[in-house]
């Protein structure tokens, strides 16, 4: 459908590759986000979208079919779930914070002790890939800690954050959606949870 309505637009999937394009646009498209999830018939699988313009996310949306939910956003036009205002939480301690990852083996693979995250925050949820930053922009948790994401996992999650009113950067606090690990937060928590990141 893109390529039919956009024939000069390039388009990078998980799935299907690069096919380049002459534009300034380029699309990443993850079909399905949160595999396992769907093989096991776990319903916080996602369909993830982005438009890039220049190599800088401008549009993303993050469909999960199975709980009729859809978050979406667009650089300056604000971030909508299910066609209504979405915000990240008010919370602003991280000792208050609900924080969420994917995989406490993954996150221990790189370096970060489940426990010591488990020790400053108030909650710990498994609610994981894209459903996680979902949760985060729609203000139903404070933080999402995401390692080893591809750029069709994370680009459709910057503009969403950002529109949201939040924050999403790799652990090194850097907005770089070339990395692989992300922090994704209602912005008041991100420093704290980046310096306990690093502290490792």
């Amino acid at each position: 459908m893109i390529r039919q309505a956009f024939p000069t637009h390039a388009i990078l999937g998980e799935e299907g590759g690069l096919t380049p394009g002459t534009a300034r646009v380029r699309w990443t498209i993850d079909p399905i986000d949160g595999t396992v999830s769907f093989i096991h018939g776990v319903p916080v699988y996602a369909v993830l979208v982005a438009a890039e313009v220049d190599g800088v996310p401008a549009a993303g949306v993050i469909h999960l079919p199975a709980l009729g939910e859809t978050v979406d956003a667009a650089r300056g036009l604000g971030c909508r779930w299910n066609g209504r205002r979405a915000r990240v939480s008010s919370t602003q301690k991280l000792s208050e914070a609900t924080v969420l990852t994917t995989s406490v083996r993954a996150l221990e693979s790189e370096g970060i002790p489940f426990r010591r995250v488990a020790s400053r925050t108030r909650r710990q949820r498994g609610w994981g890939d894209a459903y996680g930053h979902a949760l985060v922009a729609t203000g139903r948790a404070d933080a999402m800690i995401d390692p080893g994401l591809k750029r069709w996992d994370v680009a459709p999650l910057f503009p969403i954050l950002c529109e949201a009113g939040g924050e999403i950067t790799d652990w090194r606090g850097l907005p770089e959606p070339t990395s692989e690990n992300f922090v994704s937060s209602n912005g008041m928590v991100h420093a704290a949870l980046l310096r306990l990141l690093r502290s490792r």
